[in-house]
């Protein structure tokens, strides 16, 4: 992410790119890309769109599909989850691997079966995207501990 498209996603406030630290706020449509994401990936029933129509690397594509397909249980007794993004922020960068960070702050709301009340929690998750092919895509996704 140094010179040319691999910075496409990036704006800095001082001139020199290169460095990580420098990041002060990302581009619209890496902004719009990262709700878009996490908007599905937090949804229950899981949308068909989150493997087929977003930008996802090999390993995330294979990461969303066993997500899917074997469900460990813990949803069990869910009957719906809703995720809505607050914020998108940038965390870090990795020049070198074509890689950022972002944190993603949502609010999210839960019902479970034979229950009419949903339970509403803040969750971040930790999203790393890889600039991959001249399109950002999603590399990595990590739910962080939910608070009230």
């Amino acid at each position: 992410m140094t010179n040319g498209s691999s910075n496409a996603g990036l704006s800095s406030s001082s001139p020199d790119t290169s460095d990580p630290l420098a990041i002060k706020e990302l581009s619209p449509g890496i902004e719009s890309f990262a709700r878009s994401f996490v908007t599905a990936y937090g949804a229950y029933p899981q949308p068909k769109e989150i493997s087929d129509g977003l930008k996802l690397t090999k390993q995330m594509k294979k990461m969303v599909d066993q997500k899917v397909k074997f469900k460990d249980g813990s949803l069990d007794n869910v009957q719906s989850i809703d995720t809505e993004v607050l914020s998108v922020r940038p965390f870090s960068a990795d020049p070198s691997a074509n890689k950022i960070l972002l944190t993603v702050a949502a609010r999210r709301s839960e019902i479970k079966k034979g229950e009419a009340e949903p339970r509403e929690f803040d969750q971040d998750m930790l999203l790393t995207l890889k600039l991959e092919d001249n399109e950002w895509k999603v590399d990595n996704a990590e739910w962080q501990k939910e608070s009230r």
